[in-house]
């Protein structure tokens, strides 16, 4: 859509006075104003100046509205003439440009300045929105649907800014509410910001962001440095961490609860069940530990530090508790074979600790093919006891 405000108008000239009916009148000349503006409006709004040049051929305020791009500015054109009509070619000429709310003398909203120059043709080009901001945001968010345009001009390139036309503009609005749908604002930064919750794959969102998707995935990747996720809660009572899911049902929390040591809890975060690393570096753990492979402590290089096997056996051979890899069979009285399952037992590679609950018995043990042989001897004679 193409708006032309034609403003098409010279000086007028007083250059000589009349008397009417017992009045005198100052005799315009060469006044040739548009009828879209009355002639006692407009001499009341025209500030005269000596020698300054606010002669303005046409303005043409142009808003391009494209379904795949909407504009972040406007554009505005105008070709600057003097009072005699000619044109002020090549000249570098300042506008202010002011977006008001509501009326032609509402609160200013917005503010910018332009210092441009013409070209052969007196043409000046500038796009509304990028201009060096005086005040405001160029932002429709809270503009409202009636917006007027308050142009000023300084033909001498400076500051001294006079008034040329305010106008009413409601096209701009509109061509911007693309921007605002459903709360979203796309800023002439490139900065998008929204007012509501934000609904992927779903028209009823539950959260902040909440995506409905068959397979939702959520990536976030950084090409040239770091990837970072953050959640900040605003003091240790609060909550910074993730919920997992089920369908809907929740199964654990990861992160900080309720204090400042780092969970990974099943269910209700108010109840301890999991693993909690402190601050200090300690490790709790509401349970049992199990471990598939080994535990290293960094200052025993690649000792195990969790026993390959264990046990309690009868002095009959029974086996009454163990870690369940381990089976013993009584080959003679006071001697014993035990067995690990998957294991080539040796001395040079196994660290084995025996202890009989009678202190008045001895304990020892042998290797032979892999296997373990105990046997158990009294203290006085070395006999081979069962005890």
């Amino acid at each position: 859509m193409v708006f032309f405000f034609p403003i098409s108008f010279r000086y007028p000239s007083f250059h000589k006075k009349k008397k009417r009916n017992g009045k005198i009148e100052l005799i315009k000349k060469n006044v040739n104003i548009a009828a879209n503006y009355k002639k006692g409006n407009f001499l009341y709004k025209l500030k005269i100046m000596k020698k300054v040049y606010l002669l303005i051929l046409f303005i043409a305020a142009t808003f391009t509205t494209v379904f795949s791009q909407v504009p972040s500015t406007f554009n505005y054109q105008a070709v600057v003439r003097d009072a005699s009509g000619g044109i002020l070619a090549n000249k570098t000429v300042s506008f202010r440009i002011s977006l008001l709310q509501g009326s032609e003398t509402g609160t200013v909203i917005y503010s910018e300045t332009h210092s441009l120059s013409t070209n052969d043709y007196g043409l000046v080009n500038l796009k509304i929105g990028e201009g060096t901001k005086i005040s405001g945001d160029f932002s429709p968010v809270g503009w409202g649907d009636v917006i007027f345009t308050k142009v000023e001009i300084d033909p001498a390139g400076g500051s001294s800014y006079s008034h040329l036309a305010t106008t009413k503009l409601s096209s701009v609005p509109y061509a911007f509410k693309a921007q605002t749908v459903e709360g979203l604002n796309v800023k002439p930064t490139g900065d998008i910001t929204m007012s509501s919750k934000l609904g992927i794959g779903t028209t009823s969102p539950m959260f902040d962001v909440d995506i409905l998707s068959h397979l939702a995935v959520l990536r976030l990747k950084a090409d040239n440095s770091n990837a970072v996720v953050i959640l900040d809660r605003k003091n240790s009572s609060k909550f910074a961490c993730l919920m997992h899911e089920t369908n809907g049902i929740l199964k654990f929390y990861t992160g900080l609860l309720t204090d400042d040591d780092y969970r990974i809890n099943f269910g209700a975060p108010n109840t301890f069940i999991g693993l909690k690393v402190k601050t200090t570096g300690d490790v709790d753990m509401s349970n049992d530990l199990k471990v598939a492979g080994e535990v290293h402590s960094k200052n025993t290089g690649n000792a195990n530090m969790i026993a390959y096997a264990y046990g309690f056996v009868s002095s009959n051979g029974t086996l009454k508790a163990s870690s369940g890899n381990v089976s013993v069979v009584r080959s003679a009285s006071g001697k014993y074979t035990v067995t690990i399952t998957g294991e080539t037992y040796s001395n040079d590679n196994y660290v084995t600790v025996l202890s009989h609950q009678n202190s008045t018995y001895s304990i020892g043990y042998t290797t032979v093919s892999g296997k373990i042989n105990v046997y158990i001897t009294k203290n006085s004679d070395d006999t081979y006891v069962d005890t």
